[in-house]
């Protein structure tokens, strides 16, 4: 089923990039064709499979401790795409530092299948603005994981 081929690909993307593994990270993402990933920062922005693994390695390299974590995963899909979002939180300890980091963002993760393998093709993951409504006015039910 496409949702668990998904969720499975989210929590491998988190379980790799809490092992600071920018070559599993990589491997999850389409090989062929361009990519797209945003950061939380505005000079974090890459279009190729060398460029993600160079992004994130530079996060790996400047941290002591890294994990992330989800407690909600919502999924969207077809037989061949899909699209998985929720709030992930980023914990990480910075070398020379004793303080841990927290970031809660919300992720999106676009796949897309590729022979009998779901890869991904865009991801972003920002924080949310303090001021931002609740959208109250877009009554929505999402089937929640």
């Amino acid at each position: 089923m496409s949702k668990a081929h998904l969720i499975e690909l989210a929590q491998e993307y988190m379980k790799r990039h809490s092992a600071k593994d920018a070559t599993g990270i990589a491997s999850l993402f389409a090989q062929q064709g361009s990519i797209q990933c945003w950061g939380t920062s505005s000079d974090e922005e890459v279009h190729s499979v060398s460029e993600l693994a160079t992004m994130v390695q530079l996060d790996y390299d400047a941290t002591q401790s890294l994990s992330l974590s989800c407690g909600d995963l919502e999924v969207f899909h077809t037989e061949n795409s899909g699209v998985v979002f929720g709030n992930w939180k980023a914990e990480y300890q910075l070398i020379g530092e004793n303080m841990t980091h927290e970031l809660m963002l919300r992720t999106t993760l676009y796949a897309e299948k590729v022979g009998e393998k779901w890869q991904i093709r865009h991801a972003h993951w920002s924080v949310a603005a303090d001021n931002q409504t609740l959208a109250a006015d877009q009554p929505i039910e999402i089937e929640r994981v």
